[in-house]
């Protein structure tokens, strides 16, 4: 198991280089299809059709999890739409 920090500093050192990479829990579609988070893999690697590959897949957390998100802002771990922290700093800045 890949810490969820390395994951995320492995891809996003990845993207910095030119390649893709997608990131949620991966489940069958309604048509059995492989899908990552949202993003349907078979369309997702359409893209790459004729390329040869080098394919990584890093588990991160546990199986069936809440999906843990890494605050790219501030480093810390949340869950939801927006790191809370960063939220509510936001709001104090905005004067709200």
């Amino acid at each position: 198991m890949v810490s969820k920090s390395d994951a995320q500093e492995l891809a996003s050192q990845a993207i910095d280089m030119g390649a893709g990479a997608v990131r949620g829990f991966l489940h069958r579609g309604k048509a059995e299809e492989w899908i990552v988070g949202s993003t349907n893999v078979n369309t997702w690697l359409g893209r790459y059709e004729g390329f040869e590959l080098i394919l990584l897949a890093l588990p991160v957390g546990e199986r069936g999890t809440a999906e843990i998100k890494t605050c790219r802002t501030c480093g810390r771990e949340y869950e939801g739409d927006a790191c809370p922290y960063c939220q509510t700093a936001r709001k104090r800045l905005r004067g709200e």
